[in-house]
Formats: C-alpha cells, sequence, structure tokens
C-alpha cells in the first residue's frame, strides 16, 4: 500500500487531490444547473412578455 505509517504528506497531497475533483464536479455540476434554469426562466419571460404584448394587440 503507497499509505505509510505516519507519512502525513501521501494523506495530505490524496486530500487536497480529493477536494480539488470535488470541488471541479460540484461546479460543473451547478454550471449545467444554472444553465439550465436560467434558460427555463428567459423562455418563460419571453413567453409571458409575448402573451402579454399579443392580448394587448387584441384589445
Amino acid at each position: 500500500m503507497w499509505l505509510h505509517r505516519g507519512c502525513v504528506a501521501d494523506v495530505g497531497v490524496f486530500f487536497l487531490i480529493y477536494i480539488y475533483i470535488y470541488i471541479y464536479a460540484y461546479l460543473r455540476f451547478l454550471r449545467v444547473y444554472v444553465y439550465k434554469h436560467l434558460f427555463i426562466y428567459l423562455l418563460f419571460l419571453i413567453k409571458s412578455k409575448y402573451l402579454e404584448t399579443s392580448a394587448t394587440n387584441c384589445i
């Protein structure tokens, strides 16, 4: 096993790599999540604005 007794450097490096991968994956997931919801929100805004203008044009 590469993890020796009393070798704290290996644990530190492994921990840093783990945190880096975790943060990278979380930020990637967050970006996709935010983009998806932003796209849905923009569609909703465009749709409501379009319905609002078309309703006022009919009157």
